[in-house]
């Protein structure tokens, strides 16, 4: 447990261990599950969101190029499911990427077809 006096401004500052000064920044987003994987036609994303705040997703392929890219959306605090439809996607290699605020969630999925 840290000592109230550690909690500084919504993060927590740590002593120093071992010379070094941590600064560990809450999460508002957490990327709970992309399923299934390896995908055929639709892929789902879980995600937990703790406060308001803009998302938005973006799937690269195998050399990075954004192969799909949604309009940022601004969600409520909850737990959602996004739902992408890869129907039109070749087999390969994929990375979806959440972006909110300054936070980058990034996992790599596989389509066969």
């Amino acid at each position: 447990n840290l000592p109230k006096e550690n909690i500084k401004n919504g993060y927590f500052v740590t002593d120093s261990i071992c010379g070094i000064d941590l600064k560990v920044f809450p999460q508002n987003l957490i990327l709970q599950s992309i399923h299934p994987n390896p995908a055929n036609t639709v892929l789902y994303c879980d995600f937990l969101i703790y406060d308001k705040a803009p998302i938005e997703f973006k799937i690269f392929n195998s050399i990075g190029d954004i192969v799909l890219e949604t309009q940022e959306e601004v969600y409520e605090a909850g737990s959602y499911t996004k739902n992408f439809d890869l129907t039109n996607y070749n087999s390969g290699i994929y990375n979806l990427r959440i972006f909110s605020n300054n936070t980058v969630f990034s996992q790599q999925f596989v389509i066969i077809k």
